[in-house]
């Protein structure tokens, strides 16, 4: 199967930020898989960078995951995870897009958004 799609793709997992730090890492996790279950792992070899970043809550999540699908192609996601041990509440999603989608987002243990990390790095280079 030939896979086509932006340069800038990255998989990019939005986790709700309203969770422990270790339920982050763990819902992380388990998006992850549930998109690698959807795509397989060439996705993941072809495009090996993974973004985490935090949405404010699940309604939040949510809408993000509304955005995700109509603005992606569907063979690439967004794959979205509900926790169990929460009740089946959605706990984050995994999907490989650009980074414009997600440019507004702060980095999942941090306060600085994705695209202000972005200018600080290209102003070392």
């Amino acid at each position: 199967m030939e896979i086509t799609a932006p340069v800038e793709t990255r998989m990019y997992v939005v986790v709700r930020g309203d969770l422990p730090v270790g339920y982050q890492v763990a819902q992380s996790a388990h998006a992850v898989a549930e998109l690698v279950g959807r795509t397989g792992l060439e996705a993941v070899r072809r495009w090996p960078v993974t973004v985490v970043l935090n949405a404010v809550d699940e309604r939040h999540l949510r809408g993000l995951l509304a955005l995700a699908s109509e603005r992606t192609d569907p063979r690439f996601g967004p794959a979205p995870f509900h926790e169990p041990d929460l009740d089946g509440q959605m706990t984050a999603f995994a999907v490989f897009c650009g980074s414009d989608l997600f440019a507004h987002l702060q980095l999942a243990g941090t306060r600085r958004s994705l695209r202000r990390r972005v200018l600080e790095v290209l102003r070392r280079r």
